[in-house]
């Protein structure tokens, strides 16, 4: 996931600040003139980076909190009766 949309989109943005052209965005880019919307660019990517970062540590935290609590041995049963048992698949024979 990473690998495409990560990638991906970093360098999506930085090359935006690349070939950006003022005729059409109204800003120009590095080839323009402009070595500062590369700058401007690469500052939204760390940003972004950082509040992904920050997020995803703080909904794992979550998720970790409500994973972890304690359940008795019934509810664990009841909870556990649906999921298929691991090892080969079982197939019903006629």
């Amino acid at each position: 996931m990473f690998g495409v949309h990560g990638i991906g989109g970093m360098t999506g943005t930085l090359l935006c600040g690349v070939f950006a052209t003022a005729s059409i965005g109204g800003t120009a880019g590095l080839f323009e003139g402009h070595p500062q919307q590369v700058l401007i660019q690469l500052y939204g990517v760390a940003i972004t980076l950082v509040w992904s970062a920050g997020v995803t540590y703080i909904l794992l935290k979550l998720v970790s909190v409500f994973r972890a609590a304690p359940s008795s041995p019934g509810t664990r049963a009841r909870r556990t009766r649906y999921l298929p048992a691991r090892g080969p698949a079982v197939t019903p024979s006629n």
